[in-house]
């Protein structure tokens, strides 16, 4: 399950490519804009429907044959300069090898988070969820006015299996119980990780989770935990810390959200349980590692000793002159250990290959003060996150780029320009 991006919207970047959610398998790909003419008109919400179902259902069937050959060719032109049929088919093989059913949208209505709009780069957004036994599907899809249709140009998907037996009997927990309850699956999933067996892990999840997901599942869903030696039994003993209080949602599942911070490693994760019997047991799983690098402490002073324009501009230089060479060896040299880890330099190069093609030439900004558009910013993960403009002519340069704080230098972990 890969996750690509390069609008090329990075999410958090962490010590494995993609993002590991079983009962929640979760992939996203995006091409990244470039130059947009006219704007379209914002369809009707029967049209966008009509357009979601279509798209889903050449999903649903790629993903039942294990070929993405027409869903590619039905995806806008430059998303299709940007990722090849294979590797669309290879970005979500968890959802090919787990046979993930999704074609019950040919009959279904999908729900709208929020009403489809038009952002500001004139694509189509359409968020929303569908509901079909077993599997819950939330979808964020992007489209492009393309030879007078709108055509794919990003897709976020993420499967959570809908227990069959809810709303739940069982009460909220005391603190203790929760902690005990994520100490002992993280330790569990720690070990199955470690011995490349998931076994016993399978054998103590709800029994709804288990008919969702096999042993062997478990184990291509987190092979990349296994590959880079992720041991994560440092975790055992140490207190989670919660980003908000454990709760009970509206499908009686208990879910909980924090992070353990034990060197050498962050883990960011969401754990849902389902009371089973006489007691609660795991039914999801959404676990990110990433390298514990300093603390929060050490950040806080770095960033109030940094000069942020300084870092955008030697990032964004550097960034133009591998553009420009079509040569990102020295760019690949100068980023994080931990995006190096993820990403190759050839890998890189194809990313922004459409920079490269375009010719476009972003040294203009050496001479320029960038401008924020929101304020810098700690994430919970101690990510600098940092978004502005340059008042180029006569196309703005936008650019979101991230940090983290290496040997106490501020090294890129994640790079989207835009050019409008």
């Amino acid at each position: 399950m890969k996750k690509i991006s390069n609008t090329r919207r990075y999410p958090i970047v962490r010590l494995c490519l993609v993002r590991i959610i079983v009962a929640a398998l979760f992939c996203s790909i995006a091409a990244p804009p470039l130059v947009y003419g006219h704007q379209a008109l914002l369809p009707n919400e029967e049209s966008v429907k009509k357009i979601v179902r279509e798209t889903l259902m050449d999903f649903a069937v790629a993903v039942k044959d294990g070929d993405f050959t027409l869903f590619h060719s039905r995806m806008s032109k430059q998303l299709k300069s940007e990722i090849t049929a294979q590797e669309m088919k290879a970005s979500f093989r968890s959802f090919v090898d787990q046979n993930i059913d999704l074609t019950g949208v040919e009959v279904e209505e999908p729900v709208f988070s929020q009403p489809p709009f038009l952002d500001a780069d004139g694509w189509l957004v359409v968020e929303g969820t569908y509901e079909i036994y077993p599997h819950a599907t939330d979808f964020s899809l992007q489209y492009v006015h393309e030879s007078q249709r709108w055509k794919l140009v990003g897709i976020d998907m993420r499967v959570e299996p809908i227990p069959s037996s809810h709303p739940s009997t069982g009460k909220l927990p005391p603190e203790s119980e929760v902690a005990r309850l994520v100490g002992e699956s993280l330790l569990d999933f720690a070990k199955a990780v470690n011995a490349r067996d998931f076994t016993g892990f399978h054998a103590k999840c709800a029994v709804d989770f288990q008919r969702q997901f096999s042993p062997e599942g478990f184990a291509a869903a987190f092979k990349q935990f296994s590959d880079q030696g992720i041991d994560l039994t440092v975790l055992e003993g140490h207190e989670p810390e919660y980003s908000e209080a454990p709760a009970i949602n509206d499908s009686g599942l208990l879910v909980v959200r924090g992070r353990y911070a034990v060197a050498p490693y962050s883990v960011p994760f969401e754990l849902k349980y389902l009371f089973e019997g006489t007691t609660w047991k795991l039914f999801g799983i959404d676990l990110n590692v990433m390298p514990l690098s300093t603390s929060a402490d050490d950040a806080e002073r770095a960033l109030a000793e940094t000069n942020l324009e300084d870092i955008v501009n030697r990032s964004m230089m550097r960034f133009a002159t591998a553009v420009n060479a079509g040569d990102f060896s020295a760019f690949y040299a100068g980023i994080s250990r931990i995006w190096r880890d993820q990403i190759t330099e050839e890998e890189l190069t194809e990313i922004f290959g459409a920079f490269i093609e375009n010719e476009i030439d972003l040294t203009p900004v050496g001479k320029l003060q960038p401008s924020f558009a929101t304020k810098p910013y700690l994430d919970e993960n101690d990510v600098l996150r940092l978004e502005g403009a340059y008042p180029t002519q006569p196309s703005v340069v936008r650019f979101k780029l991230s940090f983290v704080l290496e040997e106490g230098d501020w090294k890129l972990i994640g790079v989207n320009v835009q050019i409008e």
